[in-house]
């Protein structure tokens, strides 16, 4: 009889010790992610082939430690850095991306976010997180005129943990998420398909889980051009350095005069380097027709008059926008200009030109000329009376050598 008790008490200790070694692997079960949440980052930014840019590019989205709730949403309070999500830095660089109407546009993404953490044994609930983009992490380049905007906008991240019994006694944990805006709107935070070929973390596309920075330099500003259009030595020319485009007009020939006037027609094409498309800009002319528009907006067309030997500029315009100029009301004069954008000539034309702008000099040189003299140098307005006297006089010689031939 002791012998069985002995024999039953030692099954029941190795029972319980397998038991126990049961419940210990338990908690240490795998864990599935069901949900892959990524954030996207969006840069956009000037042609390079147009522009300076920082030498070193990266942004960093900041996580907070995170709130706890149970299901039942009552917030728990406790120390929960263990299951804090390290920040984040994406790193971009000019040769990545697309290049598109003068601006080039990149898309990064993270590693599924629900991964950076190590939820083994967490207790089960809701972790959340806010979201936030560093800001002044990118050094801009010095002496240049640029601006770099960040995003300032703050989305929350929630993540659910569960544990279900599978069989064996195994725990899993089970980490699901969702991401809402800051109007508390649910965004898409899937993952996108990667860019081929690409840079490390580049995608074709944001998600909605999306920070975006927009980098601008001014046109035609660039202080290592020795063609900017303002030079400050010449009097005839306004001595601003916040040119960005100009047009000028000049007048020859015999019969131009100064002060004829001449009409232009401006169009500023909207572009994702414009960060406010109400924003106006200025347009500066020594003109005094009280027609000539004052400012300039996307998608505006405006009218300038010039007359021989004047000017006129717009300010502050985006590297990598597109300006379009054209002139009417030329009378009889003939129509010619020059053009060169970021400092390269372009084709010649006549009366219409566009072209997107770079850091160094963008102008549009109009020349009209008015000079009607025959190479005979006989003035085409008196042609008439010259053909009456010609028939004249050939009328008198007919009729002197026909009065000869009857003498």
């Amino acid at each position: 009889m002791n012998t069985k008790m002995k024999s039953l008490g030692a099954a029941i200790i190795i029972l319980a010790s397998a038991s126990f070694a049961l419940t210990t692997f338990a908690a240490e079960g795998d864990t599935h992610y069901t949900d892959d949440i990524r954030l996207t980052k969006t840069f956009i930014g000037p042609d390079p082939a147009l522009a300076t840019y920082p030498t070193n590019i990266k942004f960093t989205f900041e996580f907070t430690t995170p709130e706890f709730f149970l299901s039942n949403g009552t917030q728990q309070t406790g120390d929960y850095t263990k299951y804090e999500i390290p920040d984040q830095t994406l790193t971009f660089t000019t040769d990545q991306g697309t290049v598109t109407n003068g601006a080039l546009t990149i898309h990064q993404q993270t590693e599924n976010l629900l991964k950076l953490v190590d939820w083994t044994g967490a207790p089960a609930g809701i972790y959340m997180y806010r979201v936030k983009e560093t800001l002044d992490t990118v050094a801009l380049p010095a002496d240049h005129k640029t601006n770099l905007t960040y995003d300032t906008q703050e989305y929350t991240l929630r993540v659910y943990v569960g544990r279900d019994g599978v069989g064996g006694g195994t725990v899993e944990e089970d980490v699901t998420g969702t991401v809402t805006d800051p109007t508390g709107d649910k965004v898409d935070p899937n993952p996108v398909d990667p860019t081929n070929p690409g840079g490390p973390g580049e995608v074709e596309s944001p998600n909605g889980f999306n920070f975006k920075n927009i980098y601008t330099v001014d046109a035609g500003t660039d202080p290592t051009d020795p063609t900017d259009p303002v030079d400050p030595t010449d009097p005839t020319d306004p001595a601003d350095p916040d040119a960005s485009w100009k047009v000028t007009k000049v007048v020859s020939g015999s019969l131009s005069a100064k002060t004829d006037e001449f009409k232009f027609t401006v169009t500023l094409n909207d572009s994702d380097l414009i960060v406010d498309k109400a924003h106006e800009y200025q347009i500066v002319t020594k003109n005094t027709n009280s027609a000539n528009a004052k400012t300039i907006k996307v998608g505006e067309v405006v009218t300038l008059y010039l007359k021989g030997d004047e000017d006129a500029y717009i300010k502050n315009l985006p590297t990598g926008v597109n300006v379009s100029v054209v002139e009417s009301e030329i009378g009889e004069y003939t129509p010619s200009l020059a053009q060169k954008y970021h400092g390269i000539a372009g084709a010649a034309g006549t009366t219409s030109a566009s072209g997107i702008l770079g850091e160094k000099a963008n102008i549009v040189d109009y020349t009209n000329k008015w000079d009607q003299t025959t190479p005979t140098g006989i003035i085409m307005n008196n042609l008439p009376y010259v053909l009456m006297i010609v028939v004249g006089l050939g009328g008198i010689a007919f009729y002197v050598i026909n009065k000869r031939r009857h003498a």
